[in-house]
């Protein structure tokens, strides 16, 4: 007799459940109706913040510590992970919203030097790969910072240095390349899961700068910094990146690090899952599974359930959606109207419950899921 074989992919729910500790809750839940069923766990990450804990165990990767620069210049230690070839970096480790207190983020001061004393760490250490995760920064300053750490000079119209930071952009009359030979050769690639381009009311400074700590005013000062900068990078690189898909990514890094290190952009979710060879698990399970803590219009851009459901979608297979929260307005829930959604604000009685008791909560949800399947006609 066949036996079950369910595929559970979900994302983490961030603030409440690592994204294996959702496969572990789902699996619990469901062996209360089905015992006899086969799990397959392929805890999944978009290229964001926390992807790197996530793949670490899939890739087999070595875990590396380095004392660099966190956003406003303090000494901290933090890791990337490697390869025999390639670094795996979470630009979020050394220039993230995680290093700083909610009343140290200003954009303005804040720099992505020590993602870029990272980068340094592993090409002193002989990779010539860089896969740059992005997603969670404090920042906003173009690649600037991460730029100067690998030897970039950024220098004003008197000839002065710059410190790579929100509040030089505007001042940036001449880039000067690195002196050394460090950087020839390698390969960067930026991994992100958002499609907002460097400029403009959807781009980098708009979209992201207030939660980052920028005020309507330092907006305004930001992303003017950001069109002058944007030219210097042009005239720099001898190409256009002002409205590359991605290049908002991280307070304009990944447009930055394109026009300065010849950088690509990859979406994260597609990359990851070609690495944990996502598809053909996908090909020889009965049921999909996957899930977020909040399911809204940005699911739909990038994020791990998107690049499910197009799996799903492709080998037309069954398919569970379990949230914490489902925000997604209904003129765009047919996106995946063809699924059920299963989420933990259905049954908690308020947010501070779902998040403190979501593990209990999403147990419920899937076996009360399954026992009504279980006890229609059609199962």
């Amino acid at each position: 007799m066949h036996r079950r074989r369910i595929l559970i992919a979900p994302d983490k729910f961030k603030g409440s459940l690592t994204a294996m500790q959702v496969c572990e809750a789902v699996a619990a839940g469901i062996r209360q109706v089905e015992p006899e069923v086969d799990f397959d766990f392929v805890p999944m990450a978009d290229g964001g913040d926390g992807s790197l804990l996530v793949l670490a165990e899939h890739l087999k990767l070595t875990e590396v510590e380095a004392s660099v620069e966190n956003p406003l210049g303090h000494l901290v230690k933090c890791s990337y992970y490697r390869s025999e070839e390639a670094a795996y970096i979470e630009m979020a480790a050394a220039s993230g919203l995680v290093c700083l207190d909610k009343k140290e983020r200003n954009p303005l001061r804040t720099s992505t030097f020590g993602s870029g004393q990272l980068i340094l760490h592993a090409l002193d250490a002989g990779l010539r790969k860089v896969f740059l995760f992005l997603g969670g920064s404090a920042t906003n300053d173009g690649a600037m910072g991460l730029a100067q750490a690998l030897g970039f000079q950024f220098l004003g119209p008197n000839g002065e240095p710059l410190r790579g930071a929100g509040e030089n952009l505007a001042k940036v009359a001449h880039i000067m390349p690195p002196t050394d030979d460090r950087l020839n050769g390698i390969e960067i690639t930026c991994l992100c899961d958002v499609q907002n381009p460097l400029l403009g009311e959807n781009g980098a400074t708009a979209v992201y700068g207030p939660q980052k700590g920028a005020t309507p005013d330092m907006i305004l000062q930001l992303e003017h910094g950001m069109e002058h900068f944007a030219k210097q990078l042009e005239r720099f690189s001898g190409r256009s990146i002002t409205q590359l898909p991605g290049g908002g990514a991280a307070g304009g890094l990944a447009a930055g690090l394109v026009a300065l290190c010849n950088a690509k952009i990859k979406s994260g979710i597609e990359t990851i899952q070609d690495w944990v060879q996502l598809e053909s698990r996908v090909q020889t399970a009965d049921l999909i599974i996957s899930g977020e803590g909040k399911l809204d219009q940005q699911t739909l851009e990038g994020k791990v359930i998107a690049g499910m459901m197009t799996l799903v979608r492709k080998y037309k297979k069954d398919a569970l959606l379990v949230v914490g929260k489902n925000e997604l307005p209904q003129n765009e829930a047919s996106v995946v109207s063809e699924v059920d959604v299963i989420s933990i604000m259905d049954v908690a009685p308020d947010i501070v419950s779902a998040m403190t008791k979501s593990r209990k909560y999403l147990e419920q949800i899937v076996e009360a899921y399954f026992a009504n399947k279980k006890a229609s006609p059609e199962f």
